[in-house]
């Protein structure tokens, strides 16, 4: 597995969702009881506890990326990208001429 470098990655990856239960094998004799079950230790959290974490996560981490990084990073993929098309390109006439030979 590659570093994660992103903070809330890590968490989450450091959190593994629970597995779920089996389901319960079917009772020929006795029904089912008509009593909640007793309360688990770990409860889901509630919706404005995820609103809150999320508040949170987004309030701490830095979303400012200067525009001439991003500018830069456009480049650099538009000139990957003009190269895989030549490539492509290349293979495609290759691969053209062996048909057309055989």
């Amino acid at each position: 597995m590659s570093d994660v470098s992103d903070p809330v990655v890590q968490e989450m990856l450091s959190d593994p969702a629970p597995a779920e239960d089996p389901a319960p094998a079917p009772e020929e004799s006795a029904p089912a009881p008509a009593e909640d079950p007793a309360p688990t230790e770990e409860s889901a959290p509630t919706t404005q506890e995820v609103v809150q974490n999320v508040q949170e996560i987004l309030s701490s981490t830095d979303t400012s990326t200067s525009g001439n990084d991003l500018e830069n990073r456009v480049k650099v993929l538009e000139e990957r990208l003009e190269k895989l098309i030549g490539l492509l390109s290349l293979a495609n006439g290759k691969m053209k001429n062996l048909i057309h030979n055989i």
